[in-house]
């Protein structure tokens, strides 16, 4: 590989559901991935996507996870305000999530390969009105098991 070639723009596919999708290959295949944004119904908002695929693309069932997500997005978040909460109060006692879709946005969303079981993928999201302060929720299958605050 030569000098230039460190320079080269990552290549993109046209996926049918998701659209322009960034190639980010490395050498560890497990590691590889697509990177792309779209609209997220339940916010109608657009959100960033990492999709962990082969250069072939998303799967057919990576497509009907993501539609599962944004079907039960407010399922998973009610799930998830205790461990919010929970992290947040280690920093101000008395935090309580009044209203989350007004207070929080999400920015992020990883699409995991489904080859293995249990599913761990996470979703970022952005403290509204306080954008230094943002969080990421790791689930394992359709279940919160952690909350990183930055």
């Amino acid at each position: 590989m030569g000098l230039f070639d460190l320079f080269k723009k990552p290549p993109t596919i046209q996926d049918p559901f998701f659209g322009t999708l960034r190639w980010m290959g490395f050498k560890d295949a497990s590691k590889k991935y697509f990177e792309c944004s779209g609209m997220f119904a339940p916010t109608k908002e657009t959100i960033g996507y990492i999709i962990e695929a082969d250069a072939s693309g998303p799967t057919t069932a990576q497509r009907e996870f993501y539609q599962f997500i944004q079907a039960n997005y407010d399922v998973l978040i009610e799930k998830a305000i205790p461990l919010i909460e929970k992290e947040y109060r280690q920093d101000m006692e008395e935090f309580k999530i009044s209203n989350f879709k007004k207070e929080f946005k999400v920015s992020s969303l990883t699409i995991p390969r489904l080859e293995n079981t249990p599913l761990d993928w996470d979703m970022s999201f952005e403290s509204v009105g306080d954008e230094k302060h943002f969080f990421l929720i790791d689930f394992k299958d359709f279940e919160p098991i952690q909350v990183h605050v930055e």
